[in-house]
């Protein structure tokens, strides 16, 4: 009972911390941990984590590289941390309100940012590409957020940009070099902008250029968390408590600020099928997520967000044909777990791509990095949960039915977004959905 007891307060510090540090989860996390390690009810199919990562170890030392760290497994560990829980009505009530006001508190103080004059920085960013001019009233700091490529970046009798290092500028008269695109960021009141600089828009806390992100730092981490707490609560608002469709909006809204178009699609779109879902025609969703989908790329393409849609396609094109060449060359062991930026570099240094991260698809990392093995592996455990929770959702009813139904939406929000960008190692991602996933198989089996 007492195990309980702390296991059950660990969730909850889990649902109040998560929306707002990424390290402080851990330490519910690992108290969970060793809570449900010393009860032995695990989950067996938690080893196919396991095994992925035992596949992905056998690929580094096939290259001659270290293994790397066990947080690329520790992050997943939720699932195993939370099954053993037992959750009456009521402490799942008070579990959900936890998580739904702490989220909702940090999207509002998006909204609050975005909408309003509070949170301002005095900083500006701003872009260029070619010649720009810049006139310094006084000396200050510029910092490049974005250099496409590196080594063609420069004031011309001034310092040489690198990422995210401060460079300072002594007043009088500049021209900035940028070969293949630049983002700065500069101080309003310092400088005046002149000929070349595309753009202005003012910094604000809790946003990365215009995209909100919360207390994480990159759009794409803030757009997948409050895109699946947007389509949990809307399941859970539609199927069990109205309530929950008020943190449904909120969760929502942050996720469209985020300005994550590959999240805000696929939210849009399981926030519309479990809507349909309420209305009971179960045979008719594959037919209208399929119109959804085909609507929403029209009025995309027809839409000023085109341009923008239409250069993250081309550029992701050429990050595919990357994947696809690096996993010609070693199909089998691939490069290496987590070795693709050593791949992109070359390339983003010639500005063929504009950063040397990822591939911009789960998959093709997979294959890439871990081979045939490691791709199927990859697939096959995503689909597994998928049809896991979806099996789950129909064999139970009440709150149970509606957060079952909310965590295979979840899987499958994440799953169609791993098709354009390289979201399954994200820990924040994997933080959330672990735990999800462990308070649903204790739903399940802990009655």
């Amino acid at each position: 009972m007492r195990r309980q007891s702390v296991l059950y307060a660990a969730a909850i510090a889990m649902a109040a911390v998560l929306p707002f540090s990424l390290s402080l989860s851990y330490v519910p996390l690992s108290v969970a941990l060793v809570v449900a390690l010393s009860m032995r009810r695990l989950p067996k199919d938690f080893l196919l984590f396991v095994l992925l990562y035992v596949w992905r170890g056998i690929t580094l030392l096939a290259n001659g590289l270290p293994i790397k760290p066990l947080r690329d497994l520790y992050d997943k560990t939720g699932y195993v941390a939370f099954s053993p829980l037992r959750l009456t009505a009521r402490r799942f009530n008070a579990l959900m309100l936890t998580l739904a006001l702490s989220s909702s508190a940090v999207a509002l103080l998006g909204i609050l940012a975005a909408f309003t004059g509070l949170f301002r920085t005095g900083w500006i960013y701003t872009s260029c590409l070619g010649n720009c001019q810049l006139r310094v009233k006084r000396t200050t700091e510029i910092k490049a957020v974005v250099l496409t490529n590196r080594e063609r970046n420069r004031f011309v009798g001034g310092p040489r940009l690198t990422y995210d290092s401060p460079a300072t500028l002594e007043p009088g008269e500049y021209t900035f070099h940028s070969y293949a695109g630049a983002i700065v960021k500069v101080r309003r009141k310092d400088v005046v902008l002149g000929e070349g600089w595309v753009g202005a828009y003012g910094e604000r806390r809790f946003f990365r250029f215009n995209s909100f992100v919360g207390f994480y730092d990159h759009k794409m981490h803030s757009g997948a968390v409050f895109g699946i707490l947007s389509v949990l609560f809307s399941s859970l608002g539609l199927f069990y408590s109205p309530l929950y469709l008020i943190f449904a909006l909120l969760t929502l809204i942050a996720t469209l600020l985020s300005g994550a178009k590959a999240y805000i699609f696929a939210t849009l779109s399981a926030v519309l099928g479990v809507a349909y879902l309420r209305v009971g025609r179960l045979r008719e969703l594959p037919k209208v997520l399929a119109g959804i989908s085909l609507v929403g790329a029209a009025v995309l393409l027809h839409s000023p967000l085109r341009e923008g849609f239409l250069w993250s396609a081309k550029a992701r094109m050429s990050f595919w044909r990357i994947g696809v060449e690096t996993f010609t060359k070693s199909p089998i062991f691939g490069i290496g777990y987590d070795n693709i930026s050593q791949i992109l570099e070359p390339y983003h240094a010639k500005g063929i791509v504009d950063n040397a991260a990822h591939l911009h698809s789960s998959y093709l990392n997979a294959l890439a990095e871990t081979g045939v093995v490691g791709f199927i592996l990859s697939i096959a455990i995503m689909l597994y949960f998928i049809i896991l929770f979806l099996r789950w959702a129909f064999e139970e009813e009440g709150f149970r039915r509606a957060y079952l139904l909310g965590v295979f939406l979840s899987l499958l929000v994440v799953a169609l977004v791993g098709l354009v960008e390289s979201n399954y190692d994200t820990a924040i991602l994997n933080l959330l959905l672990t735990f999800l996933m462990g308070i649903g198989r204790a739903l399940k089996w802990n009655i």
